[in-house]
């Protein structure tokens, strides 16, 4: 090997090492590392918008279905029996009281004072059509 040829072989190697790692190390910061930012940046929002959003729906659907199967159909039954012992007899009775005895004032008021004071009540009802 000539001299020449030589130091043109660790020249090249030198300016290779040295030269290269310094062109790639600001063609990495320049260049490749924003791109490289705003693409992952790209990426990850298209990534959540498409497949996280619809996972998570999915799990918490999940999540939610098994929780109403275990927890909240006993705890409606549960409700519903404490319910119906405790006040609905009590809400029956006050119902009952208000709602029946306001219809039946207003039925009486309406309808019966109409009828029941003509002789022929029974007949006049059979042949006549109902009219409020």
């Amino acid at each position: 090997m000539t001299s020449c040829a030589w130091f043109h072989a660790w020249f090249s190697a030198h300016f290779r090492a040295r030269c290269c790692a310094q062109f790639y190390a600001w063609f990495h910061a320049w260049c490749c590392a924003p791109f490289c930012t705003w693409c992952c940046a790209l990426f990850s929002a298209w990534f959540r918008a498409r497949f996280c959003a619809r996972f998570h729906a999915w799990c918490c659907a999940q999540f939610y279905a098994r929780f109403h199967a275990l927890f909240s159909a006993r705890f409606h039954a549960r409700f519903r029996a404490w319910f119906r012992a405790r006040f609905h007899a009590r809400f029956r009775a006050w119902f009952r009281a208000r709602c029946c005895a306001l219809f039946s004032a207003r039925f009486r008021a309406r309808c019966c004072a109409r009828f029941c004071t003509r002789a022929d009540t029974a007949v006049f009802l059979l042949k006549a059509p109902f009219r409020w």
